[in-house]
C-alpha cells in the first residue's frame, strides 16, 4: 500500500541558470570608497536537482528532474558596497546583494506563479579589481 509508507521528510531545490547581470550604479570616494548598484539579471534555466531527506532514515535520494520550470527568470538586483584603493591600479572591495525573481517566463503552473515560490538570492562578495586603463 503506497499510501501506508508516508513518513516526514525534506525537500531542497536546486535550480541552475546562465545569468548575465546588467548593472549601473553611482560610487563616492577616491581613496577610500562606497558604492551602490541596481539592475537585472536575465537567467537562462539549464537544469534542476531535488534532494530528498527521509528523516530517521539512511536511504535519502538525489534526483535531476525536469518539471513545468520557468525557461528564463529575470532577477532585480540590489547591491551596496565598499573599497579602498592599493596604489593607482589596485582596489578592494566588499559588497552585499539582494537578488529576487520579478518576471518569470516559459510556463503555466500555478505551483510557480505563486509570489512566495519566486527565487532569491544573498551574497556577500570580497573581491580584488586590477584597473587595466587609468
Amino acid at each position: 500500500n503506497f499510501w501506508g509508507n508516508l513518513q516526514e521528510s525534506t525537500y531542497k531545490y536546486y535550480q541552475d541558470y546562465i545569468s548575465i547581470p546588467l548593472k549601473g550604479g553611482f560610487a563616492y570616494g577616491k581613496k577610500i570608497f562606497g558604492f551602490a548598484k541596481f539592475g537585472l539579471i536575465p537567467s537562462l534555466f539549464t537544469g534542476e536537482q531535488v534532494v530528498t531527506t527521509y528523516l530517521g532514515q539512511t536511504n535519502n535520494s538525489d534526483y535531476r528532474l525536469r518539471v513545468a520550470t520557468p525557461e528564463l527568470n529575470v532577477f532585480g538586483i540590489a547591491e551596496i558596497g565598499g573599497g579602498f584603493l592599493v596604489g593607482r591600479k589596485i582596489n578592494i572591495f566588499s559588497s552585499f546583494a539582494y537578488q529576487r525573481s520579478i518576471v518569470v517566463l516559459g510556463f503555466s503552473d500555478s505551483f510557480y506563479n505563486d509570489n512566495s515560490r519566486k527565487l532569491y538570492a544573498l551574497s556577500l562578495a570580497l573581491g580584488v579589481k586590477y584597473l587595466i586603463v587609468k
